[in-house]
């Protein structure tokens, strides 16, 4: 050690969360009615810290579906959200990026925040299913407010 103070940078930091499935019934015991089916499927999310400071954070839903299992036999439409594969191809419902720039720090980070930019929002979603039943939507939203 020569003495003088270590100016090398700090290795950055990362974490990650992984998550190969997710599947949750919402019912409504009092009512003895089940309502709907949501699963999520190869979902990770990544944050990373950059050398000179500020975060990326990468988000990577496979896919989120929510199907209606109101009924034993299955409805017309069962799934009502989630995506549309094209040939069984794998894809992924949402990638998010959010990444945040500390002003003055770094040659393409200070570009960055000199021109007013703080923080990056990419988001890019992939084709979906989406099925409107009123009804159902209804009974969704009041069990978010009532039913928890």
């Amino acid at each position: 050690k020569t003495g003088r103070p270590d100016t090398s940078e700090p290795p950055p930091f990362q974490l990650s969360f992984s998550l190969s499935k997710l599947y949750m019934n919402c019912n409504k015991d009092f009512r003895s009615r089940r309502v709907v089916a949501l699963q999520m499927d190869r979902t990770l999310v990544v944050l990373t810290s950059k050398p000179r400071s500020g975060s990326r954070i990468t988000m990577n839903i496979g896919n989120l579906s929510i199907a209606d299992n109101s009924t034993r036999d299955g409805t017309l439409y069962d799934q009502i959200l989630g995506l549309q594969l094209v040939h069984g191809r794998e894809r992924s419902l949402l990638v998010l990026e959010f990444e945040t720039f500390p002003r003055g720090t770094g040659a393409d980070d200070g570009a960055r925040a000199q021109a007013g930019c703080d923080s990056s929002l990419r988001m890019h979603f992939s084709p979906m299913r989406f099925v409107i039943i009123q009804q159902l939507w209804l009974e969704i939203l009041d069990y978010l407010f009532v039913g928890l």
